[in-house]
């Protein structure tokens, strides 16, 4: 009966080819969720938890797995938690460090959730392409096993533009841009965090210098930053960021998203469309500087496309090396002319996982990461 609290001890074993490697049991539990899970949703992207143990039950609560569930959109790329972030949790809690963007791992080993009053948690999400998103309460206790779960239906209106943003191209630095960031808010509202993310397959961001100084860069990925200040921006100020990208030749325009945030709490966000495009293979007009692309697609399956530009002419070698620094194939290795090319890295007999792209001409050295995905 799921109306009752019930736990069972479940044997298992892990096998190959008919051979046991090893086994044991494991105890589950589950249950009406209402008894031990509450929780409420506020205006700023923030939901509060609230964990308690119900009276007739012996066990405390010793963690919590909070988990986003992904549709599959690649707009999601955009991400829920900020692993680094300032939730708010009770004392003697804190995040665990095999937290990700899309799954918080609440602990602790001092402070277990042991009555009926139970303890309060605000969990920030600092932003969501999508407007409802599900989530997965799990209630752990303290021989690790899953005392209940519930899912959560959170909403939030990440494309409210309440902030006052204006891009503009620069002329003298190829796909490069400066965002002037304005705060028009009231003075609960001061930002500390704005977030940059290019959720688009061959793009990256390659750079981002913000005017003044006191800013902070945190890069959760090549195609994501978030940048910090303390203490916050305050209503009525200005903060201009140049922000560089890297862009395949295969792609003319892209979105870029942006997010403001107080702590972790979201304020308001939007989007720009923008367009660059570097001068295309086989076009005569010589590039200015070296430069090796991101791949693209990436990750890919089995072949990719790699652009890369030389200034003059002069020997290059591109390899695609193993995390261990191994060679694993040379691509190009000879004396070329100043000018823009693609070559194909074709995975088909290598193995799924991440390869090192490596170009070296003169003294210029760049390195990209490549996904092989089957």
């Amino acid at each position: 009966e799921v109306s009752r609290y019930c736990c069972v001890d479940v044997g298992w074993d892990i096998t190959h080819d008919g051979t046991i490697l090893c086994s044991g049991t494991s105890k589950l539990c589950w249950g009406g969720p209402i008894r031990y899970i509450e929780y409420s949703i506020s205006d700023s992207c923030s939901f509060k938890l609230k964990l308690k143990r119900p009276s007739t039950e012996p066990d405390v609560i010793t963690g919590a797995v909070v988990v986003a569930i992904a549709t599959g959109d690649e707009d999601e790329e955009l991400g829920v938690f900020q692993p680094s972030g300032q939730h708010k949790l009770p004392p003697g809690w804190y995040i665990d460090s095999t937290s990700t963007k899309n799954r918080l791992v609440l602990s602790t080993n001092t402070n277990p959730v042991k009555d009926t009053t139970g303890l309060e948690f605000v969990i920030g999400i600092i932003g969501m392409q999508k407007k409802t998103q599900k989530f997965v309460v799990s209630v752990i206790g303290e021989m690790g096993h899953i005392l209940a779960v519930d899912t959560i239906d959170f909403r939030c209106d990440i494309f409210k533009a309440c902030d006052k943003v204006s891009v503009s191209s620069l002329a003298d630095k190829k796909c490069c841009y400066k965002m002037t960031l304005e705060n028009v808010h009231d003075p609960s509202s001061e930002i500390t965090s704005f977030r940059i993310l290019v959720p688009v397959d061959g793009v990256i961001i390659r750079d981002i210098n913000v005017e003044g100084g006191g800013w902070t860069t945190t890069w959760v990925s090549p195609r994501e930053a978030i940048l910090g200040t303390s203490p916050g921006l305050p209503p009525g100020s200005s903060v201009t960021a140049t922000i560089c990208f890297d862009v395949h030749p295969t792609v003319s325009s892209f979105t870029m998203f942006w997010q403001t945030a107080r702590d972790l709490f979201y304020i308001c966000s939007g989007k720009e469309e923008l367009a660059c495009q570097i001068t295309g293979i086989g076009e005569t007009a010589a590039p200015a500087e070296y430069a090796l692309y991101q791949n693209y697609p990436n990750p890919f399956n089995p072949a990719t496309s790699i652009v890369y530009t030389v200034p003059r002419t002069g020997r290059v070698v591109i390899e695609v090396r193993n995390l261990m620094g191994e060679r694993v194939e040379t691509l190009v290795d000879q004396t070329v002319e100043a000018g823009t090319y693609n070559v194909v890295f074709d995975g088909a007999r290598r193995s799924s996982g991440v390869y090192l792209l490596v170009m070296k001409a003169g003294s210029f050295t760049a390195t990209r990461r490549m996904i092989l995905l089957k």
